[in-house]
């Protein structure tokens, strides 16, 4: 009896879970969404479950912004793209080995700066790096 009764009580607990959420699936998307997103449209739905929600999340993120906010997200995006893929991979793997109270000073402070100017301060860290490896 105390099995069966533990039994009942596993399946009970395992039913009132909740659901866990999957990633969308590239027809589960928002139409705004899917616009946003369009140029991974063919192969969104290979994609890890990880990667496709951080996508589908910043693709309602982007929805949200002013057009003033997405045109310096894109300026940004644009300044990134003068860096080697390599580069690029540095930057982000120094960016992730940050202190979360680290992180946010350099926010503040590159958040200060014009495009340029953070462009210049990227450039002088990758040269810095480069030479002291």
């Amino acid at each position: 009896m105390p099995a069966k009764c533990s039994r009942i009580l596993m399946l009970i607990a395992t039913l009132s879970m909740p659901a866990l959420a999957e990633s969308p699936r590239w027809n589960q998307l928002s139409p705004e969404q899917q616009r946003v997103l369009k140029k991974h449209e063919l192969q969104f739905d290979d994609m890890s479950e990880q990667r496709r929600q951080r996508l589908a999340d910043n693709a309602s993120r982007w929805s949200s912004l002013t057009p003033e906010q997405k045109q310096q997200a894109r300026a940004r995006f644009n300044g990134l793209k003068q860096f080697s893929p390599e580069q690029r991979q540095d930057l982000r793997s120094r960016w992730e080995a940050l202190p979360p109270d680290q992180r946010q000073r350099l926010r503040r402070r590159l958040s200060g700066m014009t495009p340029d100017q953070r462009q210049r301060a990227i450039t002088r860290m990758l040269e810095r790096q480069q030479q002291n490896p």
